[in-house]
């Protein structure tokens, strides 16, 4: 075990490590102020780790890889500035995984709805894996409720999927299975 929070752990074989969410104390895994800082504690321990060549995030629950951000924590944000400062910290951490290391292959394994926040982590991975099965949804469903993306979806979507198909996911909020997914480029590869 290379790092153990109350949402996350990091583990790592030989070159391959593994960074679970698994959010206590809630129905789903969802991004919120704390986990936000359990990610930045857990990429400052898997930089320290020169050895490492492949970084998985999955979900170490059954039911789906993360979701968010957290209504009730937007909610309780007094300040548009608190609003503004959580934007900033999840682009920063977001900007992190990204760039890690030209050595280090990022890989999000999702299983289960990925939506909001939980897609925005997936995209600033090298590659997204997803488990075709009806559960497994990604989208952006709070565009419906008037909150954006706002960790780096709108750069990273049309970059990788192209404008047309981006602007169906950012401006609707439907929600994508991982066939089509799959058939669109947001993920590399859709199996059972």
């Amino acid at each position: 075990m290379l790092f153990e929070s109350h949402s996350l752990r990091l583990e790592a074989d030989d070159q391959i490590a593994t960074l679970w969410l698994d959010v206590r104390d809630q129905k789903a895994n969802r991004l919120t102020i704390e986990l936000l800082g359990e990610l930045e504690r857990a990429l400052d321990v898997v930089q320290e780790q020169a050895a490492l060549e492949v970084l998985i995030l999955r979900s170490g629950r059954s039911n789906g890889f993360l979701t968010g951000p957290d209504p009730q924590e937007l909610l309780a944000c007094p300040q548009e500035e608190d609003l503004l400062a959580w934007a900033q910290r999840g682009q920063q951490l977001l900007q992190r995984l990204e760039q890690l290391s030209p050595t280090l292959m990022t890989v999000a394994f999702i299983d289960g709805p990925c939506l909001g926040a939980g897609l925005e982590l997936a995209l600033a991975c090298d590659y997204r894996l997803a488990v075709a099965r009806p559960s497994t949804e990604l989208g952006l469903p709070q565009v419906t409720l008037g909150i954006p993306p706002c960790h780096g979806a709108t750069v990273r979507l049309p970059r990788l999927i192209g404008l047309a198909p981006a602007l169906d996911l950012l401006l609707t909020g439907r929600l994508w299975s991982a066939r089509e997914a799959r058939r669109e480029g947001l993920v590399d590869h859709a199996f059972c």
